[in-house]
């Protein structure tokens, strides 16, 4: 019996689900431990049973008193005498003798608790209600005593007989394997030729009673046979402990079963919340990437836009000073090269050009930080994923800014400057009285042209070069970021296989104890204290 009562503890404790049948199982410790019998007296209403333990104790407790007002007494051993009462507050009050405890409104007493030097050794003698009782308080602690009786004790007045609730009472709690005695009470009051008719009546009804039933008459004082009940109890204490434990465990093995059979039904494995943030981070990774795309798509559009603007302030630029060009040509004045003359020309028209760019860029600035924008209310990703985007945009967009500064210093003068010198020697020989001025300035104007065509080529040579270092820098921040998206992924797939693996040892567990309790419930009829 240890052993069941040891394995049942170690499946309470195995699974969270069960908790709620831990007090019955201390209830059966307790008992298993502590080597006590209780003897619960039950019946009708006035059917004896107060007055009966007032003659076995030479007692005083309240008879005839209504069923409403009636309580339920404790009678155990103790060295000295004592009342106790418990209160429905959940207090208890102590009283010096039974007439203190009719000062007590019986509304307020939850049962009461008497202590005498001369109650029988190791029994716990209660006296009870009427089964009939309409008290909902009644009911219930008279179903809490009913519940921890070892010895049911059924009285019957032999002036009432078998009554229905009585007879169904009995039936149902030799259903449920309980210990039960039959006494005939105040068999003063009928011919002895009637008590033996509904003795014989109920050894039919009952035939587990046909050894004999006790009858006694505690107004005479002949209980000689209710005293013979105790003795039997006493002599058959170990049995009868030994099959209230069984029952409590079987019905306690019954009920868990019961609930882990249930369990094992309803078992499923939820993955869903993995999932959906393994989906969730897949589809932003795949929103980020193409976001990106386009960002990128956009910036080169418009910086190919911005070239071309920057483009025409530069031929414009020169276009409105021809004039100018054509005259240092004829200056015999000047002592320096016709390169040196024009350089400064080139690059104040690059100047201008290039403001034109940076204003361009500067716009492309504030497009940036409106997609940045978007992109921290869009996505909020592991790792605080957007901001890093965000602070790899903000770095994009001053390299972006940068350019302008870069170009200003490296962009070749003299190169730029290559489709003029052609026009301008010739104009320069000993041909230039027979060319016309205006013939010179139209071969001066298509020389723009190609000038201001290979400066755009240098610019957006120069620029792409640029982009492409920082779209390289840009695109190694975001396979970073991908990497530890691809790791979380990694995570959430590990954590999947570790509840699917805890999700089988779950219902391994229950499995084996399952076999294991069934193996236990087996010898036992299975009843739960709820059917």
């Amino acid at each position: 019996m240890e052993e069941k009562i040891k394995l049942l503890e170690e499946t309470i404790n195995k699974f969270d689900f069960l908790q709620d049948y831990k007090p019955a199982l201390e209830k059966i410790q307790v008992k298993f431990n502590q080597n006590k019998i209780y003897l619960v007296l039950t019946g009708e209403f006035s059917s004896g049973k107060t007055s009966l333990i007032n003659s076995l104790f030479n007692l005083n407790l309240p008879v005839n008193v209504l069923p409403e007002t009636s309580s339920i007494w404790k009678i155990l051993k103790g060295d000295i005498e004592s009342i106790l009462v418990y209160l429905k507050d959940g207090s208890v009050k102590s009283c010096a003798n039974i007439d203190e405890v009719k000062t007590i409104p019986p509304q307020e007493i939850q049962f009461i608790e008497y202590t005498l030097p001369k109650a029988p050794d190791d029994i716990v003698i209660v006296d009870t209600p009427g089964l009939s009782s309409l008290n909902e308080d009644h009911k219930r602690v008279l179903e809490e005593f009913i519940e921890e009786a070892d010895v049911l004790a059924v009285v019957i007045d032999v002036n009432q007989g078998l009554t229905k609730t009585t007879e169904k009472f009995i039936q149902e709690q030799l259903d449920k394997g309980s210990s039960i005695f039959i006494v005939l009470s105040k068999i003063d009051t009928k011919p002895p030729s009637a008590v033996r008719s509904l003795e014989n009546f109920l050894k039919k009804k009952f035939p587990e009673y046909s050894k004999g039933i006790f009858k006694v008459s505690a107004k005479n004082g002949d209980i000689k046979e209710f005293e013979a009940l105790i003795n039997v109890i006493k002599q058959e204490k170990l049995k009868i402990l030994n099959k209230k434990l069984h029952l409590l465990i079987n019905r306690l093995c019954s009920d868990i079963l019961n609930t882990l059979k249930v369990s094992l039904e309803g078992a499923q494995l939820d993955l869903t919340d993995i999932e959906k943030k393994e989906q969730e981070i897949e589809l932003q990774l795949k929103q980020l990437e193409k976001k990106l795309r386009e960002i990128k798509r956009n910036i080169d559009l418009k910086l190919t836009e911005a070239i071309y603007i920057s483009t025409n302030t530069f031929k414009n630029y020169l276009f409105e000073r021809v004039d100018w060009i054509l005259n240092a040509l004829y200056d015999r004045n000047l002592n320096e090269d016709v390169e040196q003359r024009l350089k400064p020309l080139i690059e104040e028209a690059i100047r201008y050009s290039l403001k034109a760019l940076q204003e361009n860029i500067k716009s492309i600035e504030a497009d940036l930080e409106g997609e940045l924008l978007k992109l921290k209310n869009n996505f909020s990703l592991e790792k605080d994923l957007s901001y890093v985007i965000s602070d790899i945009l903000v770095r994009f967009s001053e390299d972006i800014l940068n350019l302008v500064s870069i170009i200003l210093t490296i962009i070749p003068i003299g190169k730029i400057l290559k489709p003029l010198i052609p026009i301008i020697s010739k104009a320069l020989g000993s041909l230039i009285k027979s060319i016309t001025g205006s013939h010179i300035k139209q071969k001066i104007l298509s020389s723009i042209e190609e000038m201001a065509e290979s400066y755009k080529n240098e610019l957006m040579n120069l620029v792409n070069k640029h982009l492409d270092d920082i779209y390289k820098e840009f695109t190694q921040e975001i396979e970073t970021q991908r990497q530890v998206l691809k790791k979380t992924l990694d995570e959430l797939k590990h954590q999947k296989k570790k509840r699917q693996e805890e999700f089988n040892n779950f219902k391994s567990n229950l499995e084996n104890t399952i076999q294991k309790l069934e193996t236990i419930c087996g010898g036992f009829k299975n009843v739960s204290k709820y059917s």
